[in-house]
């Protein structure tokens, strides 16, 4: 069979000529994967803290380690599922828009009640009130880990959503013809912002100025890496769509072609393949930055092994790195799709609930048994010793 055939051929593959390749996992799945490695994680740390009340082992030890380090999946599951909605919002992006945009706002105003109101109004009653800026921003500079506290998650979601709206939406009245361009640019708006909210915590990260606590509600929070990956998918479904498009089939034809398993093969296939180039970008970074930062430096090996570990350490707090645990959700991406909806959106609003609940439950409960296996552990040696006393 020729090129063109088979580029035909595949054009023109629907539900009737479809492959056996049948993935079950939406959204919600995704979801509900990623509130149990929360609550996984969560039981991990108790599990942990009360490790000497049941004199854990080794074994023991090291697989609450594992159930601890478990909240690393939990990200990019939850950005892929939002991911997977954002593709499906067709024209339902006015709605992500004002809940993102909202929420967004939200924090931010939560964030200046409780900044200027509790803490500079506490600090000054005794400092006076440019006193009490200065002091406060000093402090929150020197404990965060670079020099900022990145929070508002609903950051990232405004910004994917806007990525997503101007490379997939067909305005209906302006931005027509050839003028459809520019409205597409306007796509390099968000991801700019990204860009810029990387550099200016690399460059707090590195001392060279400091991020004023005002503008923490607005740095990103997702891992760099990970943005540009959504961001390369969303570009790869949009270049697909005009692929389609040049060859005579019609916008139909392609949402069609969409809903095909073949279509959620190679999608799946890409993002894992994306996922282990940015895990090996990742690690590559962590290992060749610090290495760079203290070649030629004349200073004790102490010294080096200090730096290492210092730059090592900032790398990890700007996101570097975070991109390798998605490694590990690779087979549940295999069975993932992201064409797949459902019907009743109540579930889709119960299960943040029921996952709060679980981990609230989980937290309480197990921070109870602990305190009252601490608590035994102190009346029991407290016995003994007036026993002996006596």
């Amino acid at each position: 069979m020729n090129k063109s055939k088979k580029l035909q051929r595949f054009m023109d593959i629907s539900n009737g000529n479809d492959i056996k390749y049948h993935p079950v996992f939406s959204y919600r799945h995704l979801r509900i994967f990623a509130w149990g490695f929360l609550i996984i994680a969560s039981l991990g740390r108790l599990l942990n803290a009360g490790s000497g009340l049941i004199n854990a082992g080794q074994g023991l030890t090291t697989l609450f380690g594992v159930m601890e380090s478990a909240s690393s999946l939990m990200s990019p599951l939850f950005l892929l599922a939002a991911f997977a909605i954002l593709l499906n919002a067709k024209d339902g992006y006015r709605r992500l828009f004002v809940s993102y945009g909202g929420l967004t706002l939200l924090v931010y105003i939560a964030f200046l009640f409780v900044y200027l109101h509790y803490i500079i109004g506490l600090f000054n009653v005794a400092l006076g009130y440019e006193a009490a800026i200065a002091t406060v921003s000093e402090f929150l500079s020197t404990v965060s880990p670079n020099g900022y506290i990145a929070f508002n998650i609903f950051i990232d979601l405004l910004l994917f959503t806007s990525v997503t709206f101007f490379l997939n939406y067909t305005p209906k009245t302006k931005f027509q013809g050839k003028k459809l361009y520019i409205f597409r640019l306007f796509a390099l708006i968000p991801i700019l912002y990204e860009v810029g909210s990387i550099v200016v915590k690399s460059l707090a990260g590195s001392g060279v100025f400091k991020i004023p606590p005002l503008a923490y509600p607005l740095l990103t929070t997702k891992p760099p890496v990970a943005f540009f990956i959504f961001v390369f998918l969303a570009l790869f479904i949009k270049n697909r769509e005009r692929f389609f498009i040049k060859r005579g089939k019609t916008h139909q034809d392609f949402k069609r072609f969409e809903d095909t398993n073949l279509n959620k093969l190679h999608f799946n296939l890409l993002l894992t393949i994306l996922i282990v180039i940015a895990a090996v970008v990742d690690f590559l970074l962590l290992f060749i930055v610090p290495l760079f930062s203290i070649i030629g430096l004349d200073v004790t090996e102490m010294e080096i092994e200090m730096l290492y570990f210092n730059m090592l350490g900032k790398l990890l707090d700007m996101g570097i790195g975070k991109t390798i645990p998605m490694l590990f959700i690779i087979p549940i991406i295999m069975f993932f799709d992201y064409k797949k909806t459902h019907k009743n959106p109540m579930i889709d609003m119960l299960i943040p609930v029921i996952g709060v609940g679980l981990l609230i439950f989980t937290t309480i409960e197990g921070s109870y048994l602990i305190f009252r296996g601490k608590l035994a552990e102190w009346i029991k040696e407290s016995l003994e010793n007036i026993a002996n006393e006596g």
